[in-house]
């Protein structure tokens, strides 16, 4: 039961996924930037065996610097900045098709803004929740299985200690923040949604083309292959 709450989000968004397009230069660029800001060699100490003894300090209790508040929001939770949005209309479709598909994403996240707290118990406008959907999307692609609920909070809560020791993520301007939740969050939601929209198609061809760019996706983002990254109640491991 607690699985399909989880997905519950997700079934409401696949019916803007439509025949969405993801080329591979396309994944690779956009991964790309989304790690122009992060740190690799923290991130895989972190996830390495040594765990406990990552550097930083972490203050669970600590506001974190990556929880954005209602930053890139009006207070009728639309959505105030939308450079991101604009990135990913443009990258993965065809010029024109720009105003329906910018349309579309701003659906997705407007509704993930709405509604991801209730499910999931983590913050919606929060740096390590958008890594957190782009892991959990690229990993759907690649697996087409169901990311379990209790997954979720240990890897935010991972995700969350990785990113605020990073200075050049807490440092970043609002601006460079919003854009990088809205890159995030929106390729994690897209994913997702293309992978239930297919469960509907039976298409194999394009579901083996998903999976392909699932795992390309997930190694430019974590810097290993996709077939060595495990999850469990106690959040991400690399084999």
């Amino acid at each position: 039961m607690k699985r399909k709450i989880i997905f519950s989000l997700f079934l409401f968004f696949y019916q803007f996924a439509g025949a969405w397009g993801i080329s591979e230069e396309t994944l690779l660029d956009l991964s790309q930037e989304q790690m122009m800001h992060r740190s690799l060699a923290t991130l895989h100490e972190l996830l390495h065996e040594n765990t406990d003894n990552a550097k930083g300090k972490y203050r669970p209790k600590e506001k974190s610097p990556l929880h954005l508040g209602r930053l890139g929001l009006t207070l009728d939770g639309e959505l105030s900045k939308t450079s991101g949005v604009s990135k990913l209309a443009l990258s993965l479709y065809p010029r024109e098709e720009y105003v329906p598909r910018y349309t579309d994403i701003s659906r997705l996240l407007k509704a993930f803004h709405k509604n991801a707290e209730k499910i999931y118990g983590i913050p919606s406008n929060h740096l390590a929740t958008a890594m957190t959907v782009a892991i959990v999307g690229g990993w759907t692609a690649y697996t087409g299985l169901e990311f379990k609920n209790e997954w979720i909070k240990p890897l935010f809560h991972q995700l969350d200690r990785v990113m605020r020791m990073d200075e050049a993520i807490t440092q970043a301007s609002v601006s460079k923040k919003v854009h990088m939740h809205q890159l995030l969050a929106g390729m994690g939601l897209i994913f997702t949604a293309e992978v239930e929209n297919l469960k509907s198609m039976g298409n194999d061809a394009r579901s083996r083309r998903l999976r392909e760019m699932g795992g390309k996706y997930l190694k430019a983002l974590l810097g290993v292959p996709p077939d060595k990254i495990a999850f469990s109640s106690s959040g991400m491991k690399f084999k």
